[in-house]
């Protein structure tokens, strides 16, 4: 059973809903959420495999790549800008080169998003750097995009 119990301020309280009741669930403030409701979560660790092509001296080996990407002084946020950038060729989207595992499950309490502290990071700014990032791979790729790309570059 779930013993979380709608709030006034609760996250499944929704304008377009019931400002009394949850808006998936439909129960009332002041009782438990609905066992299947998708307020109530978990937090699992999933691992992300991105597959791209990328170009790297013609002499390097397995090992001369696996170093550079892995132990070498190059931020693995090189990585995220070229998975970006890969997205951009296929219309800003990944689903061709990306692939998600579940590995397991970090809290299996169940408890509401907004409780992990999720929402007020969101609301105070601290995911500007990651938006930042993401506006400059935009920024990047806009640029690459406005030239037209040799034939032996595609």
């Amino acid at each position: 059973m779930i013993n979380l119990v709608v709030r006034k301020d609760d996250d499944g309280i929704r304008p377009a809903g019931n400002p009394d009741e949850c808006f998936y669930c439909h129960q009332k403030v002041g009782t438990n959420h609905n066992e299947k409701c998708p307020i109530i979560v978990k937090k699992v660790r999933i691992k992300y495999t991105f597959t791209i092509e990328q170009f790297v001296p013609a002499h390097w080996t397995k090992d001369d790549i696996e170093f550079s990407r892995n132990e070498s002084s190059r931020c693995s946020n090189a990585a995220l800008k070229d998975i970006i950038l890969e997205t951009w060729k296929t219309g800003n989207c990944c689903c061709g080169i990306c692939k998600a595992e579940f590995i397991e499950d970090v809290k299996e309490e169940p408890a509401r998003y907004s409780d992990d502290g999720n929402r007020e990071q969101y609301q105070n700014g601290k995911w500007q750097d990651l938006i930042e990032l993401y506006e400059e791979i935009e920024d990047i790729a806009e640029h690459i995009c406005a030239f037209e790309i040799p034939s032996w570059l595609q």
